[in-house]
Formats: structure tokens, sequence, C-alpha cells
């Protein structure tokens, strides 16, 4: 039997593996990507390579520490996860959630280095990790749409004070609703058909207040720096621009982004689209803002996922780490 096993965990990783690379060549052999690449290169020839690619690079770096760390911090209430561990729990997620819709697939990679007993758990506290970078990425998004209503759709000062409170209020209640998240393993208690499932809805109540509060922080660190590299990019491209333009418009392409579903064969179109739609309000050739959005994706997504087929292939899928 567990000869077979062992067999089905091979197979199982040749096709992770044959899903995610498909869907790296996929997506980096199209038409649209190759027009893309070309156009970026023919910028960083004319425009040279400086100083603000080398620090896009250094934060591609910083941006997957970043969220090895908060994982790290999240788990430590189940289970006590080295810095290298935890990078490969992110990798191997980005590697398996890349080709899923809307990145399911990461719930089953970034459990794949914790203990068989906790992988259960650790399906949770990966949700109130992605919670808290839905909520950052809302939250600023949001307050970026104030400044953009007010630009261009309308300065009426009754309806942006009825837009700012309302904004501001939603905000507030969402966090507000976050931070008590421990509260849910009380309702859960509550409810008849969700006892059978009480092992993994108690996990809510190791989080209180101070440890969402962190697990807030490392997730707002993160959205600064994915924004600060579309800042630089975007500002490397065309600077006439103006950095407050870049940053409301980017701010609001993430909250797009989040909000619309995105499935593993359209996500390169809605991203390009996404962009395209906000940033042409502000120049007239959107497509070298487009390139360079692309290139944050493939440093930030596809590169990692590449990385993590590694850490798949390593893992011991039958949680033999007890």
């Amino acid at each position: 039997m567990q000869r077979y096993k062992k067999i089905a965990v091979i197979l199982l990783k040749i096709l992770i593996l044959i899903f995610t690379f498909g869907y790296i060549y996929n997506t980096l052999s199209n038409e649209e990507a190759l027009f893309k690449f070309n156009k970026l290169f023919e910028l960083i020839n004319i425009k040279g390579f400086n100083f603000s690619i080398i620090l896009i690079l250094l934060f591609a770096i910083a941006n997957q520490i970043v969220e090895a760390i908060k994982w790290k911090y999240a788990t430590r209430s189940i289970e006590k996860v080295s810095l290298s561990n935890a990078l490969a729990s992110v990798f191997s997620g980005i590697s398996i959630g890349i080709f899923t819709p809307n990145n399911l697939g990461e719930y089953g990679g970034k459990i794949l280095y914790l203990k068989d007993h906790n992988r259960g758990a650790g399906i949770v506290i990966n949700f109130i990790t992605s919670i808290s970078q839905l909520i950052i990425t809302l939250s600023v998004g949001l307050l970026a749409f104030l400044f953009y209503f007010s630009k261009y759709i309308s300065s009426e000062t009754i309806v942006l004070n009825i837009l700012t409170y309302t904004i501001v209020v939603f905000i507030c209640l969402l966090i507000h609703l976050f931070i008590n998240i421990n509260r849910l393993s009380f309702y859960a208690d509550k409810i008849k058909w969700l006892s059978k499932i009480k092992k993994y809805t108690r996990v809510f109540d190791l989080f209180h207040s101070k440890q969402i509060l962190v697990i807030l922080l490392f997730a707002f660190i993160r959205y600064s720096i994915f924004s600060t590299q579309y800042l630089l990019i975007i500002n490397y491209v065309d600077p006439s621009l103006g950095i407050s333009n870049i940053i409301m418009m980017t701010s609001l392409i993430f909250l797009a982004q989040s909000i619309l579903p995105s499935f593993a064969i359209t996500e390169i179109m809605m991203r390009g689209s996404v962009a395209a739609f906000f940033f042409e309000q502000l120049s007239s050739d959107v497509l070298p803002i487009v390139a360079s959005a692309f290139s944050i994706w493939i440093l930030n997504v596809i590169l990692p996922a590449i990385i993590g087929s590694y850490f798949v292939l390593k893992a011991n899928f039958l949680g033999a780490r007890n």
C-alpha cells in the first residue's frame, strides 16, 4: 500500500509540474506577451539600465521574504516553522496556485512544509493571511477611489462627503471584524453542521487582536513593496504621469484585480485590460505601461512559480514530518 501511495505522489508531482510549466509556457509564448517583452526591451535600450531597475529586482526578493515572515509568524501558534521552510511554503503555494482559479491551489501548496497533523489548521491560517492581504488591498484601493472619483467623476461636496463617510465606515467595519476573527469559532460552535469541523474552526481562537494587527502590518508592508515596484517601473517608463497619479491608478488596478474573478487562462489578459483601462486616462500610449506592469507580474509570480516547482518536488506529500 505504501508503495502505491509513493507512486501516486510521484504522479501527482509530475502532474503539478506539467500544469505549472504548461501555464507559464502558454502565458509567455503567446503573441501579446512576446509583443510586451519586445516593447519592454526597447524601452530599456532607449532609457538605459538605471538604479530603479535594480530596486525593482531587490523588491521582488523582499516581497517573497516578507510573505515568508508573515507565514512563519502566523503558523507559530501551531508549529515552529523555520524561515527556510516558510520560504519553501510560499514558493510552493505560488507554483501550485498559478494555474488554479483565484490561486486556490496556493492553499494546498503552502501547507506542504507543515507537519501532517497541522495541515488542516494550516489551510485555515492561510485563509486568515489571505484575508489580511485582501483587506489591505480593498482599504487602500477604496481610498484611492475617493481621489479618482473627485478628479474624474464628480467633485460635488455633498456627494464626496457621503462617499467618504461610506468608504471610511466600511473600512473600519472590515478591520474591526477581522481583528475579532477569533469570534468565528464561538459562532461556529453554535451551528450544528459546523461541529464536524470544530477542530478547524477552533484555529480562529488562536488569533487575538494583537496577532491579527501584526499580520495586517505584514500585509501592508507587502502591499507597499508591490506598489513601489509598480511606481518605480511606470515612473521609469513615463515620468510625466506624476507619482501621485501612478500611486492612485496602481491602487485602483489592485482593487479591480482583487474583486474580479480570475482564471488561469484569462488572468494575463485581465491584468493587461485593467491596467490599460485606468492608465489610458493619463496617457494616450498605454502599451509601455502595460508592458512594464507585465514585467512586475513576471518577477513576482512567474519566476517564483518556477522556483517553487523545485520545492514542490522536494516536499513530502505523505506528511511524514510528524
